[in-house]
């Protein structure tokens, strides 16, 4: 577009047409001006509500996976409480069976007969001690 001098414009227009022009090229600016606010108000107003929306959504799925979790946990603290009970019987299972194996003459109402070999055998003395010399005659 070429652009026009002031001559040129006094020429070809008047100054109310010019005036007018003007207040009208105003008139729309302001309209737009007014349009452009109206809009993007209302896209705040999406953007809000599609925020909330989707903020919802995702609050759901959290929600949802820690209920999934807390379900895996309770399972997992069952499965525990199963194998410590399983643990503990096993643990007096041992204790009665080391008992068995450590019975003998000095431990029990065996025999020193049946005292396994290699152990030294507990042969029980009766006599009570008087604290005189061995041999002593008197």
């Amino acid at each position: 577009m070429k652009d026009i001098t002031a001559k040129e414009l006094k020429e070809r227009f008047t100054l109310k047409q010019l005036q007018a022009y003007n207040s009208e090229i105003r008139s729309k600016y302001n309209e737009m001006i007014f349009n452009y606010r109206k809009l993007e108000k209302q896209f705040e107003a999406r953007v809000k509500t599609d925020v909330k929306k989707r903020t919802k959504e995702l609050e759901k799925n959290y929600n949802n996976q820690l209920k999934e979790k807390d379900k895996k946990l309770k399972e997992k603290d069952k499965l525990i409480e199963e194998k410590d009970k399983q643990i503990d019987a096993l643990k007096e299972k041992i204790a009665r069976m080391e008992s068995k194996m450590n019975n003998d003459a000095s431990n029990s109402g065996l025999p020193t007969s049946k005292t396994a070999i290699g152990k030294k055998k507990y042969i029980p003395n009766s006599r009570v001690k008087t604290g005189k010399p061995k041999g002593y005659e008197n």
